[in-house]
């Protein structure tokens, strides 16, 4: 059964947490704060559609599928097999992979026959993001609730927190060049033979090339941008603010593409002139995060709603499990801010999303951007 990194290290954080019976939350540096958990009542799956596997915590983990008792699990064996998951997911090679027999087996055991489970939709509306979702009580408020949480695994292969799209394209129009330059601009080359951003960039700033921002892509057949809509939503501003942090980004001398790195530049220019610049933008890009967390993407429609309603299950490379949940928006904000980068994703025809060329539409030129968000381990 092979399956990806991230699949699962999902896996590993289900048997993790039927086996302690609680996660404790993070704090802003994802270290554990041994003063806040959540006690686990069960973990809800759906192994096949319309079917509902309950896991109950306990000295031994209780395994119901439609309503009816199927095994008794004692916890010591789902900690037994997390820590094998854990062993092969780090000496694992590639993307996808296979797991032991033994591990296969002790599936079988506590009939869990996906490794990713499907969103449960029986369970109200905890679908969108939702890679795990549990009963659980709230150690601070007593609080019993049903919540759907994110998981992601830090590790060889950072995760994305925003992924690029066609649709998520920032579009310039440029002035003071000619079908030469575009010419110029569009040979520039990697010496692997992919499009080389940098020096494209770089032509266009040293021949005083003026781009002027148009707006974000509007996609084949559609009338306007869903994304510019999704902006919005986040708030009035944040067309703009990303726009000039993709710019800055682009053409940043530093050695860092992290978000906060990036934002100290955005700070220092203050290109919508705020008095209060550095909370300001700090804000804003925060902002966006977490909408990205959240739910919201470039290419459907958003309301603002958060589709995670639960939190943000981290899964360590020590295999320590913990959770930023709701109620910690703000640490939770500060992690992704400090944690993430601007990346730039495959630019070529074969993605469906190629941008950073020079082309024409009704005798003027544009150039487009792309970009996605990913973690930075």
């Amino acid at each position: 059964m092979a399956a990806n990194r991230g699949e699962w290290a999902e896996l590993y954080v289900l048997f993790k947490l039927l086996a302690e019976g609680k996660i404790y939350s993070a704090d802003e540096n994802l270290n554990r704060n041994a003063n806040s958990y959540l006690e686990i009542i069960k973990i809800i799956r759906e192994e096949v559609r319309n079917v509902i596997s309950e896991y109950h915590t306990g000295t031994s983990v209780e395994v119901f599928v439609s309503g009816n008792h199927v095994v008794s699990i004692p916890s010591v064996d789902f900690l037994t097999n997390a820590d094998l998951l854990l062993d092969t997911i780090n000496h694992a090679t590639g993307r996808s992979f296979d797991v032991t027999p033994a591990t296969e087996a002790f599936m079988n055991r506590a009939h869990i026959t996906q490794v990713k489970a499907k969103s449960v939709s029986s369970y109200g509306d905890l679908g969108g993001k939702n890679d795990i979702v549990m009963e659980i009580r709230d150690h601070s408020t007593a609080l019993i609730s049903v919540a759907g949480f994110s998981i992601k695994a830090k590790g060889k292969s950072p995760a994305t927190l925003f992924n690029t799209a066609p649709a998520s394209a920032f579009v310039y129009r440029l002035t003071n060049l000619n079908d030469t330059d575009m010419n110029n601009i569009n040979n520039l080359f990697t010496t692997t033979g992919g499009k080389d951003k940098n020096a494209r960039l770089k032509y266009i700033v040293d021949h005083d090339i003026n781009m002027e921002f148009m707006g974000n892509k509007i996609p084949e057949g559609k009338e306007h941008s869903v994304f510019a809509d999704n902006l919005d939503m986040v708030r009035g501003d944040m067309q703009e603010i990303m726009n000039q942090a993709i710019l800055i980004h682009y053409t940043y001398d530093g050695d860092s593409t992290k978000l906060s790195d990036i934002c100290s530049v955005l700070v220092n220019k203050n290109p919508l002139n705020k008095r209060n610049a550095e909370a300001f933008y700090t804000k804003a890009l925060k902002d966006f995060l977490y909408a990205s967390f959240a739910g919201m993407t470039a290419g459907s429609p958003w309301d603002g709603r958060e589709v995670v309603n639960g939190g943000y299950i981290v899964a360590k490379e020590n295999g320590e499990v913990l959770v930023f949940h709701t109620r910690d928006g703000e640490s939770f904000k500060t992690f992704l801010f400090n944690s993430t980068k601007i990346d730039r994703p495959d630019a070529s025809e074969r993605k469906g999303y190629p941008y950073a060329h020079v082309y024409k539409v009704n005798d003027e030129y544009y150039f487009d951007l792309n970009f996605q968000i990913r973690f930075t381990s």
